[in-house]
């Protein structure tokens, strides 16, 4: 799946749940990319999910030259939080040419489709009747959600099923 199909999946995913808060108002969550390799929020921003979910990216001569700079990006944006303020300023430009060096190759970059769009609950508002109730619906994944109590996994689809 290339940077474009991520796009219209994630429009679709967004406007699912929208579907679903009108639905159900008492609906607390936000939506996120997960598989067993990882997860992360739902984006479009190709970098931010290579920070912090690289294996939904799929393996290529692209991903392998942009690593390198991802991770320096990080390290130096950690380093960044400690440091004085005449030293931010010297990282941040640092940061912003490994950004404009690595820009170009993330348009290459492709994603796993197989890679699920689920709802993440907030710990502290857990709804069970209504999460039970939810694997039911027709706008969530049956194929995806576990029909089960004894889960409260709640899939909208892979990527490639939201295209």
């Amino acid at each position: 799946m290339n940077t474009e199909e991520l796009k219209i999946a994630v429009l679709r995913a967004l406007d699912l749940f929208k579907m679903l808060r009108d639905k159900y108002p008492a609906l607390a969550g936000d939506l996120v990319f997960s598989s067993p390799r990882g997860q992360c929020h739902l984006t479009t921003n190709v970098l931010g999910i290579f920070k912090t979910f690289p294996d939904m990216i799929s393996d290529s001569p692209q991903k392998e030259k942009a690593s390198g700079i991802v991770q320096s990006i990080v390290v130096l944006e950690k380093e960044r939080k400690n440091a004085t303020a005449d030293v931010k300023e010297k990282i941040s430009e640092k940061i912003k040419k490994l950004t404009a060096e690595v820009n170009p190759l993330l348009d290459f970059l492709e994603l796993r489709d197989d890679t699920f769009v689920e709802i993440r609950f907030d710990e502290k508002k857990v709804n069970l009747p209504l999460i039970f109730e939810l694997q039911k619906d027709e706008l969530v994944s049956r194929v995806h959600t576990p029909q089960t109590k004894a889960s409260i996994r709640i899939v909208l689809g892979t990527l490639r099923d939201l295209q």
